[in-house]
């Protein structure tokens, strides 16, 4: 009798463990309505941990304190160039991230590409997905939400990330963003560290960045 009591309360404690867990994972798990229009729950799963992956590594913060550790991030990098970010970890970490999520999400955001003019011949980069799940997100969050706005009327234009420019949109509205709202926050997210992709992704990418900076930096020496 005393052992079937203790394979009773050892099941309850595991059917309770269970569905703490479950629930745990779906409250720790954000989303928006417009972000539901769009993915299903296990790519949004995704979103957030590419969100979740840009405030531990990059801004080396919680999401709890993501708008202060943000905005000091910013001020770093909007005066120091994307570098500032780049040398936070091992490009490798951000390989590893993609790989965590699934082939399905990523092709919802991104695709990659390879460049075929003379002077980069052969580099690999990375562009917006075309029509894909995130541009759709973008173009029907854009009708309520500004930054949403600036970011899906320049990819619209030019089809890239480069030419974004939202950092100076980020400058002149700073103090007007709303930084809890999770759409802002997975905006900000995806566009940085698809920044941080195209200059660490391809290594003659990478060797040529390098190369301009030493000479950067020795103009600047003999000035």
């Amino acid at each position: 009798m005393e052992d079937r009591r203790l394979k009773l309360d050892f099941i309850k404690i595991i059917v309770f463990a269970g569905i703490a867990i479950i629930v745990f994972s779906c409250e720790n798990t954000r989303s928006t309505p417009e972000l539901e229009q769009h993915f299903s729950k296990n790519q949004i799963k995704d979103l957030n941990e590419l969100n979740d992956f840009f405030i531990s590594e990059y801004l080396k913060s919680s999401r709890d304190n993501y708008g202060d550790s943000f905005k000091k991030m910013f001020v770093l990098e909007y005066n120091n160039g994307i570098d500032t970010l780049i040398n936070q970890i091992d490009f490798n970490e951000q390989l590893k991230l993609y790989n965590s999520i699934s082939k399905s999400t990523f092709d919802e955001i991104w695709e990659i590409k390879t460049n075929t003019t003379e002077m980069f011949y052969g580099e690999k980069y990375i562009l917006p997905k075309f029509k894909g799940k995130f541009q759709s997100y973008l173009k029907g969050l854009s009708r309520t939400n500004s930054l949403a706005k600036d970011c899906w009327k320049y990819m619209e234009q030019s089809g890239d990330f480069f030419q974004l420019m939202l950092n100076i949109y980020i400058s002149k509205n700073i103090d007007e963003i709303n930084f809890t709202d999770f759409n802002n926050q997975l905006i900000i997210s995806i566009y940085y560290l698809s920044m941080i992709d195209n200059f660490g992704r391809d290594e003659k990418s990478k060797k040529r960045r390098l190369e301009l900076q030493n000479k950067v930096q020795k103009q600047f020496k003999n000035l």
